[in-house]
């Protein structure tokens, strides 16, 4: 499992993340606190918007490059850094 901070500013940032994310096997959630949704669902995505520490969870240890896809929505300060792995 591996754990970036990621920002959704508004509904096109949530819809193209869904769309993304969608298109992995794996299950991919977002967290705030201790509330989690899974980022394939645009209802739990949405929720998500604008909340603090948001972030994107991928339940694999195999997404280095898969995670480029996603990169947009990841927080500027930490695009460049590696990925927390719990």
């Amino acid at each position: 499992m591996k754990t970036f901070p990621i920002e959704l500013k508004n509904a096109e940032d949530v819809v193209k993340l869904v769309n993304v994310a969608s298109e992995f096997e794996y299950d991919i959630q977002l967290k705030s606190g201790d509330m989690l949704v899974d980022a394939k669902s645009i209802m739990g995505a949405m929720a998500m918007t604008e909340m603090p520490a948001l972030e994107l969870v991928v339940c694999t240890d195999r997404c280095d490059q898969e995670i480029l896809a996603l990169a947009e929505h990841l927080q500027p300060g930490d695009r460049q850094r590696k990925p927390e792995q719990e």
